[in-house]
């Protein structure tokens, strides 16, 4: 059981990064077409 707890928070974690990385990026893109 404690195995699974610690799969899932992995996976959470990941998937975090991964949107903050995601969200980071737009934001970014953003930026540059309101800069034109």
């Amino acid at each position: 059981k404690k195995g699974f707890i610690t799969s899932v928070k992995n996976e959470l974690e990941s998937m975090t990064t991964k949107g903050y990385r995601l969200s980071k990026a737009l934001k970014q893109r953003l930026l540059e077409l309101s800069g034109e």
